[in-house]
């Protein structure tokens, strides 16, 4: 699929505006923003998900 940089912009502020894109940074951008590292978010959205340990450990590579 060849997309063009427009077409994905465009998407992707479509989405945003729908408020059904959220963007993630890593390098602890969002540190001091309040929202927690993304190790931390993946963690609790594994929780709410109920995953297993054994499964969320295939996902997410850390000590629970």
């Amino acid at each position: 699929m060849d997309t063009s940089h427009k077409e994905i912009l465009s998407k992707l502020v479509r989405g945003i505006s729908n408020k059904c894109t959220s963007i993630f940074c890593g390098a602890g951008i969002s540190y001091h923003s309040g929202l927690p590292l993304a190790s931390e978010l993946v963690k609790k959205i594994l929780a709410v998900l109920d995953i297993k340990e054994a499964d969320a450990s295939i996902i997410f590579v850390a000590k629970f």
